[in-house]
């Protein structure tokens, strides 16, 4: 099965979060991602980085990320 990239939005506003350099949500034909790769600028833990985007994409799309 092919991997989609139908959520150019999302990955925008991730770029907005504090300290993400790039984004790029890899989606199912469903819509639903089945990845999410982010590049942070150093300085903030990686178990952060995941936890500020797990709880945005929640908060704000209620997606929920593992």
């Amino acid at each position: 099965m092919p991997t989609l990239r139908l959520l150019p939005e999302f990955e925008e506003e991730l770029r907005r979060l504090p300290g993400i350099i790039a984004a790029s949500v890899v989606t199912g034909p469903d819509d639903v991602p089945t990845e999410v790769h982010v590049l942070a600028e150093p300085g903030k833990a990686a178990k952060q980085v995941v936890r500020d985007v797990q709880s945005y994409a929640l908060a704000k799309h209620g997606l929920a990320i593992d």
